[in-house]
This record gives C-alpha cells, structure tokens and sequence, in this order.
C-alpha cells in the first residue's frame, strides 16, 4: 500500500492528466469537423502526406493556436476547414503586412515574392489591411455549415494572402509534396488555427495517446490502479475506526501494539477523543492526553485554525477538574453542526450516568458497605477454598506415604504377635518312658 501510494503521488495523477488529454485526442480524431481548443491551443490529426516533405506524417496530432484571421502571415502553417463553395465578395485585392519573422515587409504576390527592407514598399501594393472593415456577416453561418456537412480539415503553408471587397480574408495555401495548390482559396472564416512548432518525439506521443492502445493503456489502467488505492484506502480506513470503537467501548486499551501502530489521535473523531479522556482514570490522563493530541502537543508552529483547537483542548481539560458539566458545555458551545450534536448526545449520556450512580447511593446508604461486606465475604471464601485445596492435597500426599509404610508394618505386627504366643503359650510336657533297660518285668503267677 505504501508502494501504490508513492507511485501515485509521483505517477498516477500525471497519467490521469495525460489520459485527459488522450481522450480529447480521439474525440478529434473521431470528430475532426468539431476543434475544440484548451485556453486557445487546439489538437488537429495529419490526415495525409501533403506536408511530407516538412516532417509531417499520416496520424500525426499535431498543436495549433487560435489566431484571427488578421494575424495570419506568409508562410505560416495552418489548419482550416476547406470548402469548394467559398467565393470572394466583389474583387480579391493583395495585401502586404509585416513579417514579424524575417522583420521585412513582405509582398504576397502569386508568382513570386519580394522582400524589402523594413519601411520600404513595393509597387504590387494595392490595398493597405488597416484601410478597409470587414462588412460580411455570413462567416459563423460559413464555419456552422462546414462543421454540419463534416468538411476536411487541411493542414497547408500558405503561399499567399488576399482580401475582398467586403473585408473577408483568403489564403492561398499548398501542400509542399502537392504540385499545385489548393483552389478555391480558403476564407479566414474557416482557419481552425497556426501551426505551433512540435517536436517530432511529442507528436509521435500525442498520437499514440489518441490511438486505441493508447487509451487502453493511458486510460484504463491508471483508473485501474485508481480505484485498487480507493479500495485499499476504504479497507484501511475500516480497520481504523474498527480499532477506534474497540478502543472507545473499552475493548483494548490505548497502549496496546495495535492502537499504536495502526491508529493515532490525530485519526480520531473529535468526539470520541474527548469522551475517551473523560472515561479514563484520572492517573492516566496525562499520558492519554499526549497520545489524543500529540499533533497540536508536538508542532512547533501550528495554522490559526489548530490554535483555536489547542485552545479549547486546554481549557475544557481544565474545567474537567472543577465540573464535568463544564467540560462537555465548553466543546458544545465551540462546535457546530453534527459533531456538536455528537456532543450533546454524549454529555447527556455521561451526565445521566453520574446522576444515576449518586441516586443509586442516595436511596441505598449501606450499599457500599454491603458492598465491600460482599467483596470482604468473596475474599474470604476464596481464601477458604484456596485453604481447602490445600490440605487435601497434603491429605492425599499423606495416604500415599501411608501405603507405602504399609507392607513394612503388617511384617512387624505379625512378628510381634509371634513373639507374644511363644512367650504366653505354656510348653506341653510329655511323660517320661521308662528305660527298658531299668525295668524289670515280672511274669504273672499264675491262678491256681
């Protein structure tokens, strides 16, 4: 985007005057019969190559500068519309005039032409051009005619210059590849202009611009590009009061990267820069302030205009301390228009705000208190559930140690148990044999 702009800035809008310029182009080029003229200087296709010889070629648009009909000199090129049909009033009588060119008067006479010293006269001299008036007023009548009937446009030197008898002028003109010249002579009625000398390079451009491609090129791609930078402008803009609401309505605050990067104060709606400072806490206004208004804060020199503004900006920030009624009054009062509207809008939605909250506290004294009770209350039922948490999880950590000292004491009651029945349990004691050794057995007697 910010290629496309400086492209623009240097490129686009000379393209555009140019393509302006192209368009014009064709519209001779198409409409020949109908020259306009751009603060005098006219467009006129080369639609032959009579003027070869001169550097002229087919299709070359060349510039021509309205003159009267009176100016017009020997040996000058210039663009009329030619007319079989033109006839002289009465006689056509030779003029001589002065060559601003050569600084010599000039005879115009047909077969040859004799140059003099300036002052002198030759004996061809007839009539003077500052003694007779023009009497004929059938000339817009002429030139409408030839416009209506799309007569040609021809581009010829002239090689001789005359006035009849109601003070019409005639030319006597002639192609310098042509081997005659043109008849009959052309009335200065018709001249469309002079020939103002072109080079050849801006010929050749004046004509690719009244081509076809040329308005293509000319034309449709610098609008192209026009309007893919309008678009692109549109979608940035939408960001930008995209990030401006979000920023308004609390969403992201004025130090995040995004508001920096992509949107200043200075892009803000004054309304919304005066609202963002009211809404902001009082321990943030100063740095809110240099961000809202750093363009007034930071030049140096600033137009009548953004003084009045920095004037405002300095003393409704300090009636904001005292009042905050005073504070919207004092931009309602400086302002017009919808953005005043915005601000009326807005002081009565704060103002409304504030009043609410004080009869909210007025009609409910011990709503703070019970407020802070409850806030007091939360806390501490944090503090309980935190507490909680955490002697469960020593609770846990307990039971797990408890079944691993488990085994080892099962082992040592078992063992005592043991100990116990060996020491209590009295030894049974079995009765003593008698050796067979020691013993004697006598033999029963027997009965008698």
């Amino acid at each position: 985007y910010t290629v496309l702009g400086k492209i623009g800035d240097f490129l686009l809008w000379p393209i555009m005057l140019i393509s302006l310029f192209s368009s014009f182009f064709m519209l001779v080029q198409r409409q020949q019969n109908k020259v306009t003229s751009i603060f005098g200087y006219s467009f006129v296709n080369v639609l032959s190559g009579s003027m070869r010889d001169e550097g002229f070629e087919i299709r070359d648009t060349v510039i021509t500068k309205q003159i009267s009909e009176r100016e017009v000199q020997l040996g000058d090129i210039i663009a009329f519309y030619y007319q079989s049909s033109t006839k002289p009033v009465g006689s056509l009588n030779l003029i001589v005039k002065y060559d601003y060119t050569s600084g010599k008067y000039v005879d115009y006479s047909d077969e040859n032409i004799v140059y003099g010293d300036y002052g002198e006269t030759t004996e061809e001299i007839s009539l003077s051009l500052n003694q007779i008036e023009k009497t004929d007023t059938q000339g817009a009548e002429l030139l409408k005619t030839a416009q209506e009937k799309n007569a040609k446009i021809y581009f010829h030197r002239v090689i001789g210059i005359y006035i009849d008898d109601a003070g019409n002028m005639f030319y006597k003109t002639k192609g310098s590849n042509n081997s005659s010249s043109d008849s009959p002579y052309s009335r200065g009625d018709l001249l469309v202009g002079k020939y103002v000398h072109t080079p050849q390079v801006v010929r050749k451009a004046v004509s690719f611009c009244a081509s076809t491609t040329g308005m293509i090129i000319l034309v449709c791609f610098p609008l192209s590009l026009l309007v893919l930078m309008q678009c692109m402008s549109l979608i940035d803009q939408v960001s930008i009061i995209s990030i401006e609401k979000r920023l308004i309505s609390g969403k992201i605050p004025f130090e995040d990267e995004t508001v920096q990067k992509d949107l200043t104060g200075a892009q803000m709606e004054m309304y919304n820069k005066v609202y963002y400072y009211y809404i902001t806490p009082p321990e943030k206004r100063p740095v809110v302030k240099e961000y809202l208004w750093k363009d007034l804060y930071s030049t140096l020199v600033l137009p009548d205009k953004k003084k009045q503004e920095l004037e405002l900006v300095n003393s409704s920030l300090k009636l904001l301390e005292t009042s905050d009624e005073a504070y919207w009054n004092e931009w309602i009062n400086n302002t017009k228009g919808s953005i005043q509207k915005h601000f009326i809008e807005l002081r009565d939605k704060c103002l409304k705000k504030e009043e609410d909250n004080k009869q909210s506290s007025d009609t409910n004294p011990d709503a703070k208190q019970v407020q802070e009770t409850t806030q007091v209350k939360n806390a501490e039922k944090v503090i309980n559930e935190n507490e909680t948490k955490h002697d469960g999880k020593e609770h846990v950590q307990n039971m797990s140690a408890e079944k691993k000292v488990a085994p080892k004491q099962k082992n040592a009651t078992s063992d005592l148990k043991k100990h116990q029945q060996h020491k209590t349990t009295p030894k049974k004691i079995e009765p003593k044999h008698k050796s067979t050794n020691h013993v004697s057995h006598k033999t029963p007697k027997k009965p008698k």
